[in-house]
């Protein structure tokens, strides 16, 4: 269901349906890719280290975390501009609350840094509690990107195998 809004000078649309999860920051609702605005969640492929120091794929942990809190209940997300990889910004409710601040407490993600940080306390408060990517060591999402070599082109390209791979 999407259903628009006009919001100062600037159009939102509300997003609402069961989320399909495509990965620690990306849902696909009612036919719209979202990005989870203000987190940033580990890439499918990017490898962490737990506290023992042992390799886990945190990228894949961030996306099955993600589907199990939200287990097949209805989300609610207000969007704003697209991304490079064409996803709509979002702002998300889903079961118990705002989604993109649970992925961050929970430490599935983290906060983005600087004027867009909308999450900065959760993020925080997970590094204080070291739950999830904060009880090993991580790459900073955005830095692993770029030292990888990620374009806009290959997130796409990997998004949409992702959708028509998705339930």
């Amino acid at each position: 269901m999407l259903l628009g809004s006009w919001t100062g000078a600037a159009w939102a649309e509300t997003v609402t349906g069961v989320a399909s999860v495509i990965d620690g920051n990306t849902l696909e609702v009612a036919g719209h890719l979202i990005r989870l605005q203000g987190i940033d969640a580990p890439d499918l492929d990017q490898i962490c280290q737990d506290r023992q120091g042992a390799d886990y794929a945190c990228g894949q942990r961030a996306r099955s975390a993600l589907s199990a809190h939200l287990r097949d209940a209805p989300v609610s997300c207000q969007t704003s501009a697209q991304d490079e990889a064409g996803r709509h910004r979002a702002l998300c409710q889903g079961p118990s609350g705002d989604v993109n601040a649970w992925m961050v407490r929970a430490g599935h993600a983290a906060s983005v840094r600087g004027p867009d940080a909308l999450y900065a306390e959760e993020d925080r408060r997970a590094w204080a509690r070291r739950v999830g990517l904060w009880a090993g060591v991580f790459e900073e999402p955005a830095e692993w990107r770029r030292q990888h070599q990620h374009t806009a082109d290959d997130l796409r390209e990997t998004r949409n195998r992702q959708i028509a791979r998705a339930p």
